[in-house]
């Protein structure tokens, strides 16, 4: 029989894609939007928890306004660590397994090496703390629980850096880009489709994803104007310039090398990973301008 899966965050830029593929792998879906489901109200989940009594609950849900977590920060732990909570209680009463994605943020970047699940974390940002503190909460509280760590996600959906490419490479001539900050660019589809293939191993623990390769903004921002070319878009832009993370501040730090080792979860389902410029490919040949 098919596993029952509820899906927090339904209208997000990651359950937009994840549902579908769940659904063409023979899981029963049960999405629920922000409006649906507040996961920070405890009322509101164990309502959800209630109604399906899933077998898998994947908390798409999250506070990922990284600049705004710095001023807007009970928000941010409100959502990404105190509604775990209330969470992990609704999972407990039905034996649900709590699927919950984290980030790299919860590193400092200061390796050099790609970090592996058990290295010491140590975060810079507000936004990273808060999720780190979210994963605490599940690990501390609650053994059935499976959580991925992504890295500079994008999708058709939501805000990402590809989507202000796209924006500003068609408003303006110039564009200054970060040069030194490198890590893993991760299209949704792909860490969609890693999600389902630990589940269909019955995986759990703390699992490392994004797409092979490495990059800065840099490298990434000038893919993305040359994945716009080939498919006609009207560019304004005529130069891309690298500069270092000084001259472009931003209110929250981010980690300047946050490289995920994939290692375990190449170990756990014995696939390749997806190279993360073929992924930007996906993403183009399926966005609509």
């Amino acid at each position: 029989m098919s596993r029952k899966v509820l899906i927090t965050g339904a209208n997000g830029m990651l359950a937009s894609d994840l549902i579908p593929l769940l659904q063409d792998s023979d899981f029963q879906v049960y999405p629920y939007t922000r409006k649906e489901l507040d996961i920070s109200n405890p009322d509101s989940v164990d309502e959800a928890m209630d109604q399906c009594q899933p077998d898998v609950l994947i908390n798409c849900a999250a506070y990922t306004q990284v600049d705004k977590c710095e001023t807007e920060t009970e928000k941010a732990f409100q959502v990404n660590r105190d509604a775990l909570a209330h969470l992990v209680k609704g999972c407990r009463r039905y034996d649900t397994l709590l699927v919950h994605i984290s980030t790299d943020y919860v590193f400092d970047g200061r390796q050099k090496t790609p970090y592996h699940e058990g290295d010491p974390t140590h975060p810079l940002s507000v936004y990273g703390q808060s999720k780190l503190e979210g994963e605490q909460t599940i690990v501390d509280s609650y053994d059935s629980h499976l959580i991925l760590r992504a890295s500079w996600l994008y999708g058709i959906l939501g805000h990402s850096f590809v989507k202000t490419i796209i924006r500003i490479a068609t408003e303006r001539e110039a564009l200054n880009i970060v040069n030194d900050q490198f890590g893993s660019p991760t299209h949704t589809i792909n860490l969609s489709k890693a999600i389902i293939h630990l589940l269909e191993r019955n995986a759990k623990g703390l699992y490392h994803y994004s797409d092979d390769g490495i990059c800065s903004w840099y490298d990434f921002a000038c893919e993305i104007i040359e994945e716009m070319k080939s498919k006609g878009f009207p560019l304004a832009v005529k130069e891309v310039n690298a500069i270092a993370t000084s001259e472009y501040p931003l209110p929250a730090v981010r980690p300047q090398y946050s490289l995920l080792s994939k290692e375990k979860y190449k170990g756990t389902t014995g696939l390749a990973l997806p190279h993360w410029k073929d992924g930007l490919k996906d993403f183009f040949n399926r966005y609509k301008h």
